[in-house]
């Protein structure tokens, strides 16, 4: 469970700026929850563990392939960095679908980057 109250003003500021980019960018709502919040079903982390989790280990996630970096010849670090890499790979690609069918269906209206491209691809 979270702490309540500040812990650093680094920290809160990351935090809220991975909310802003995590809204703004892909359309993924976040609350400012005390409980953490669980994963989605098949995955160990949530979409902003496994982005900030990338995020902060950026000459990983671009150097090494993230199944290398889940070899168990490297430390538990290593292997976090390659599963938050995985997974949030894999959250990419069931929000680019979930958008993509929306505007199959003739659905538009989110105001979120990914939105726009993924119209904009289509009409492409």
């Amino acid at each position: 469970m979270a702490k309540k109250g500040v812990n650093t003003v680094a920290d809160d500021t990351v935090t809220l700026a991975l909310h802003a980019l995590t809204s703004a960018g892909f359309g993924v709502d976040n609350h400012f929850r005390i409980a953490r919040e669980l994963p989605e079903n098949g995955f160990t982390m949530t979409f902003q563990e496994s982005l900030a989790t990338v995020l902060k280990n950026p000459a990983l996630v671009v150097v090494v392939p993230h199944n290398i970096l889940l070899l168990l010849i490297f430390s538990r670090r290593f292997a976090r960095v390659g599963r938050a890499a995985k997974e949030f790979k894999r959250y990419m690609v069931d929000l680019l679908n979930k958008e993509s069918q929306l505007i199959s269906q003739g659905i538009y209206g989110a105001d979120n980057l990914l939105s726009v491209l993924v119209q904009n691809l289509d009409d492409a």
